[in-house]
């Protein structure tokens, strides 16, 4: 009869007989499958079963392409007589800009107006509010705001100008401006506008156009 006291070793020895426990299954089961090489004898000619290999990765060792076919990768050596002149050429760059200030034409526009200074610069002094006085121009979009905002002056004939702000205030009532890309006929360009107070109802706005054009000299104004 069985001690109470002992616990039963039935379990044991039914896991054991299943081979979970055996020396044999535990050692196969910590290889891994690449550390396996089938075994190719009479007993197994078809399929054979999983050996230990002799090389960790011998399995693998045999799906490597022949010498002939395999396909190396090479790093580019720099060519180093073009880093260098392309360094020269880097060096040798200096800051440049398209945009400069024009000095060839200057047209000054003065109009009286029968309001007073502030209420004639809200229009005119609105820089992106110019069709709401030039017939010409379809619309304004304007990208940013203050200095250096940009405006797209879309005219009603297709003709487009895009101009930056460069300088605004509203307690002097003055503006200036510069251009950017025109599809008209026109390369640097320099604008201002200012609105004079000259009575109680009464304001003069100034526009002030110093502008170059697009190919040649003065001969081409």
């Amino acid at each position: 009869m069985a001690d109470p006291a002992q616990p039963s070793r039935q379990p044991e020895r039914a896991i054991r007989r299943a081979g979970f426990l055996s020396g044999r299954f535990r050692g196969r089961h910590r290889r891994h499958l690449d550390d396996r090489v089938p075994e190719r004898s009479g007993r197994y000619p078809a399929h054979g079963r999983a050996i230990p290999a002799e090389n960790p990765g011998a399995a693998t060792q045999g799906l490597r392409l022949p010498e002939r076919n395999r396909l190396y990768l090479k790093h580019p050596q720099p060519n180093v007589k073009h880093m260098e002149n392309h360094m020269s050429s880097i060096n040798t760059l200096q800051p440049d800009t398209l945009i400069k200030n024009p000095s060839l034409c200057k047209v000054v526009s003065a109009v009286e107006i029968p309001a007073d200074a502030n209420s004639v610069w809200a229009i005119v002094g609105n820089f992106g509010g110019f069709q709401a006085f030039i017939p010409a121009l379809e619309s304004t979009e304007v990208t940013g705001k203050g200095v250096r905002s940009v405006r797209k002056k879309l005219f009603k004939d297709g003709n487009v100008a895009i101009e930056q702000l460069n300088a605004h205030d509203n307690n002097a009532r003055f503006m200036t401006w510069s251009l950017i890309y025109t599809s008209l006929p026109v390369g640097n360009l320099w604008a201002a506008m200012t609105v004079e107070s000259t009575g109680d109802n009464d304001s003069v706005a100034t526009w002030t156009i110093i502008a170059e054009p697009d190919q040649g000299g003065p001969e081409a104004l």
